[in-house]
């Protein structure tokens, strides 16, 4: 028997915590497709051609990233309550008759905590594969490297073959951002989820963006 959407978060609850139960949180962990769940924008930033943008409710804060057009820049402003859609990839937001599709996910810690849980040791076992990339973007916080990033598809992102990494400017990822290669890693558990490895540690991916046309290099 299907459960109804108001059924399943009852059972997830109950199962959870009855006295600590946040049933927004537990409606937006469900991804359950086409469920609507309210958040507001903390702040936004422009990126290139992208906006990203920072949402929050109770027991989540969510970054996203969206094109940087009419729509979406009317929809993230700050202060603005907004209705987030399970959808596609990384949902569509909704303010009034208004809608932006997000381009891009950050807080992949939060993306993979909606992932199955490793079941035993042997599912925590550290992915690797290498990633071909070039820089197309930086400013003073970030560096966009767009390329093939293999192991994004473990967070159920799509278009493996041409996507961009968000990375911070920091010296860990000095040697990653100056070559065209790295040896990119998935991690299960733990504080890490993606990353290129370094010879100082690990460059910390912050985020994934599906490109789109009016991006513009980091020349222009």
């Amino acid at each position: 028997m299907r459960l109804s959407k108001r059924t399943f978060l009852l059972v997830a609850c109950t199962l959870a915590a009855l006295a600590g139960c946040n049933p927004k949180l537990s409606s937006w962990q469900s991804g359950i497709p086409g469920w609507t769940t309210e958040m507001n924008v903390a702040y936004s930033t422009p990126r290139n051609g992208y906006i990203e943008a920072t949402l929050e409710m109770k027991g989540l804060t969510l970054i996203t990233f969206v094109p940087r057009n009419e729509a979406c820049s009317v929809i993230f402003s700050a202060g603005a309550q907004v209705d987030y859609v399970d959808s596609t990839p990384g949902g569509t937001f909704r303010l009034g008759d208004r809608t932006c599709q997000a381009a891009g996910i950050g807080s992949l810690g939060v993306w993979r905590s909606r992932m199955p849980r490793p079941a035993n040791r042997g599912g925590s076992i550290i992915a690797r594969a290498q990633a071909d990339y070039r820089k197309v973007y930086e400013d003073a916080d970030v560096v966009f490297l767009r390329g093939r990033f293999p192991l994004s598809g473990k967070l159920r992102w799509v278009g493996l073959d041409d996507l961009i990494a968000v990375v911070p400017r920091i010296a860990v990822c000095d040697a990653p951002i100056s070559r065209n290669s790295s040896s990119m890693e998935y991690f299960p558990v733990g504080r890490n989820v993606l990353t290129l490895v370094s010879a100082r540690g690990q460059c910390p991916i912050l985020g994934l963006i599906t490109p789109y046309r009016n991006e513009q290099s980091v020349e222009d």
